[in-house]
C-alpha cells in the first residue's frame, strides 16, 4: 500500500549507533531500526510514531485523512444504477427561494485549516473545502466531488421540478381560477351513446381536455402521478379517442416527457373545485408536486313541455340548471337542437332528424340586458323560451296523434362563471377581469325522465297550439307568472288560453 518516510535526526548531527533508533506506531514495535521508516497511509486514522535511542525518544502524530462522507442537509436519495457506495444521486423539489448544502466529512475529524494539501472539494457554489450549496430555484443536476488521494466521493443533487399545463389555462391562473370543464354527456360522434359511457370515440373527442405533463430534468426512475382529490368528478385517458383507457400513472423508466393525457368532465359537483395533483414520486415518498384546480359543469334539463303541436304560434318553455358553477353565472349564449323521430321508424338519426333552435332573448329569472347577455342572480334554474317559428319546418304531416318517446331536447350553454368578491346586479354585465374563462356546457344527449327530471316530448300532428304553464294571466295584457310548474295536458279552456311571450312581457 501507500507509505511515506518518517525520518529521525541524532542529535548532535552525525550518524546514529547501529541498530537505533528504534520505532513504534501506537503500541506496535516495529522490526526494522535505523534513521528512516516507512509509514503505511492506507488506513484512516490518527498514530502517534515514536523513535528511541537509549533513554532518549521523540514522537510524532501522523493523521491519515480520508473522505467519510459527502451528503446533503436534505432530498431524497435515489438509486443511480451504477452499484457504486461512493457515488450517490438526491433530488429535492425546485423551490422559489433557498439552497441545498452539501458537505464534506473528514475521518477522523479535523478542522478545514489542518487538511492536507491533497484534499480537494470540487462543484456547486463556494470555495471552501468542507462545503458547497446548490441553487434550489433553477432545475437541473449539479455533480460535486470531495478527493483525498485515494480517498473520493461524488454526489449528484438533482433540483427537479413539475410542471402540468392545461390547454387554456395560464400558469398564473392554475391554482386560483383553474380549468373549466364541460361534462361530457353528450354525442360526438353521433353514434348513440352518451360520450361519458363510449369508450372508443372515432377520430377524437374534442370535448376531452389536453394535459402535457413534464418533468424538468426527466429521470428514468420513480413515478409520475395524476391525481384528483374528488375522482368521481373527472376521467383521465392515454388519448384523446378513450383507446387504450383510463391511465392515472407513469413508470419513469419507459415514458417520455413531457407526455400528452386527455382529461374529461364526468360529472358535476357545486362543490368547491378540486385540486388536480401532478406528483413526482419515488419509493411512495412524494418529492415534488404542482397543482391545478378544476371545475366540472352542466347545463341540465329539468323539465320540458310533454306535448309539442305541429302548427305551435306560441312559445316553448325549457327549464334548465347550470351545475357546478357557483351561484352567479354570466351567460353569453343558449342554442339547442330537438331530435325526434320524423320518420316514425322508431329511431331517431342524431344527424338528421333534428331541428335547431336558439333560445332568443325571452328569458325568465334573469334580466335581459340584450339578445345575447344574460344573469341569473343567484338562482342556478333557468327558463328559456324557443319561439314557435323553429318548428315551421317540423312538417308534421300525419293526421293522427302519434308518441315519440325517444324525442328529446339538447340545449348548448355558453357562460362564464362570476370570479369577483361583489355579487353583479342581474342583467348588469360584471367587469372582463372578474369572469372566468368562457366554457359550453351541453345537457345529456338523450331522453329520459329520471325523478324529478323530465325529456320526454310527444308530438300532436294537427293544427292546435302548445298550452305553456298554468298561472297565466289574461287582464290587462299578457304576461308569465313562472310558478315553473309544467301541465301534462294542453290548455283548452276559454279562460285559459296559451299566451304569446312578446319581448319585454313578464321578464322579472
Amino acid at each position: 500500500g501507500a507509505t511515506i518516510p518518517v525520518t529521525a535526526a541524532p542529535n548532535p548531527s552525525g550518524s546514529w549507533p547501529s541498530g537505533r533508533p528504534t520505532w513504534k506506531f501506537g503500541a506496535d514495535t516495529q522490526t526494522t531500526t535505523g534513521p528512516s521508516i516507512s509509514f503505511p497511509i492506507d488506513t484512516a486514522g490518527t498514530t502517534t510514531v515514536t523513535a528511541t535511542c537509549g533513554t532518549s525518544s521523540c514522537a510524532i502524530k501522523i493523521i491519515v485523512v480520508e473522505v467519510a462522507s459527502l451528503l446533503p442537509n436534505e432530498g431524497t436519495e435515489i438509486d443511480d444504477g451504477d452499484g457504486n457506495p461512493d457515488t450517490k444521486t438526491f433530488v429535492v423539489c425546485k423551490s422559489d427561494s433557498g439552497a441545498v448544502t452539501v458537505t464534506a466529512t473528514p475521518n477522523p475529524g479535523v478542522a478545514e485549516a489542518n487538511l492536507p494539501g491533497s484534499w480537494t472539494l470540487t462543484g456547486g457554489t463556494g470555495t471552501g473545502k468542507l462545503s458547497r450549496t446548490v441553487d434550489k430555484t433553477i432545475p437541473g443536476t449539479t455533480t460535486i466531488t470531495c478527493t483525498a488521494g485515494t480517498s473520493s466521493k461524488t454526489i449528484k443533487i438533482v433540483v427537479v421540478e413539475v410542471d402540468l399545463d392545461m390547454a387554456g389555462v395560464d400558469e398564473s391562473d392554475e391554482e386560483s381560477i383553474g380549468a373549466f370543464l364541460a361534462k361530457n354527456h353528450n354525442d360526438s360522434d353521433n353514434d348513440g351513446l352518451i360520450d361519458i359511457e363510449d369508450t372508443n370515440i372515432s377520430d377524437g373527442d374534442p370535448d376531452l381536455k389536453e394535459v402535457t405533463l413534464t418533468m424538468n430534468p426527466a429521470l428514468t426512475v420513480g413515478t409520475l402521478k395524476l391525481t384528483p382529490d374528488n375522482g368521481s368528478i373527472i376521467r383521465i385517458y392515454e388519448y384523446q379517442d378513450k383507446s387504450g383507457g383510463e391511465v392515472y400513472s407513469w413508470d419513469c423508466s419507459s415514458t417520455t416527457f413531457p407526455k400528452t393525457v386527455y382529461i374529461e368532465g364526468y360529472d358535476s359537483t357545486d362543490a368547491s373545485p378540486i385540486d388536480l395533483t401532478l406528483s413526482y414520486e419515488y419509493d411512495n415518498v412524494e418529492i415534488c408536486s404542482d397543482i391545478v384546480k378544476v371545475t366540472v359543469a352542466e347545463a341540465e334539463i329539468v323539465s320540458v313541455p310533454r306535448f309539442l303541436f305541429a302548427s305551435a304560434t306560441y312559445a316553448t318553455p325549457i327549464k334548465f340548471n347550470i351545475k357546478g358553477m357557483g351561484s352567479y353565472v354570466w351567460i353569453t349564449g343558449i342554442t339547442g337542437s330537438f331530435y325526434y323521430d320524423q320518420n316514425t321508424d322508431g329511431t331517431i338519426d342524431a344527424e338528421s332528424e333534428k331541428i335547431a333552435f336558439t333560445i332568443g332573448d325571452r328569458f325568465v329569472a334573469g334580466n335581459v340586458i340584450s339578445n345575447a347577455t344574460r344573469s341569473n342572480g343567484t338562482s342556478s334554474t333557468y327558463t328559456g323560451l324557443v319561439s314557435a317559428s323553429t318548428y315551421s319546418t317540423a312538417a308534421f304531416t300525419d293526421s293522427e296523434i302519434h308518441s315519440t318517446p325517444h324525442g328529446y331536447f339538447v340545449v348548448q350553454v355558453t357562460c362564464r362563471k362570476f370570479l369577483g368578491t361583489t355579487p353583479p346586479t342581474p342583467g348588469t354585465e360584471p367587469e372582463d377581469e372578474d369572469l372566468g374563462p368562457l366554457i359550453t356546457l351541453s345537457s345529456r344527449a338523450e331522453s329520459y325522465d329520471d325523478i324529478g327530471i323530465y325529456n320526454k316530448v310527444t308530438i300532436f300532428a294537427d293544427n292546435d297550439v302548445f298550452a305553456a304553464e298554468p298561472k297565466v294571466s289574461m287582464g290587462g295584457g299578457a304576461y308569465y307568472a313562472g310558478t315553473g310548474v309544467y301541465l301534462d295536458t294542453p290548455i283548452t279552456t276559454a279562460t285559459q288560453q296559451p299566451v304569446t311571450f312578446n319581448e319585454g312581457v313578464g321578464l322579472n
